[in-house]
């Protein structure tokens, strides 16, 4: 099964194309932020990355950026809303992702 070409509504934040046969592109897609990590990108990068390493097409994934910063880090706005508990644990909108941090390094692909 290949990763949708089709974004849904809203999704556009990581692009998906297939340049060349066996090679998948995410294109980070928030250049007004420089491509700023937020929920929604997240999310969507994470479920296309799963994707392609469930494809057995796709033999390397090559991760950009569009316009003129492959990724800024972390979107400092949405890290501002999400804050912590009173006794300064994380909140569990941000505990929710840990367990995806290392998942890029773990695909049995060329990333």
């Amino acid at each position: 099964m290949s990763p949708s070409n089709s974004a849904p509504a809203g999704s556009d934040v990581v692009l998906f194309d297939t340049p060349a046969p066996g090679v998948a592109l995410l294109t980070l897609n928030r250049p007004d932020r420089m491509n700023a990590w937020n929920a929604e990108l997240s999310a969507r990068y994470f479920s296309l990355l799963e994707a392609c390493a469930a494809d057995d097409a796709i033999r390397a994934i090559v991760v950009t950026g569009a316009g003129r910063g492959f990724c800024a880090g972390a979107d400092m706005d949405a890290l501002q809303s999400i804050g912590g508990s009173s006794e300064g644990a994380p909140s569990a909108e941000a505990a929710s992702g840990s367990h995806l941090q290392s998942f890029t390094t773990t695909v049995p692909k060329p990333v």
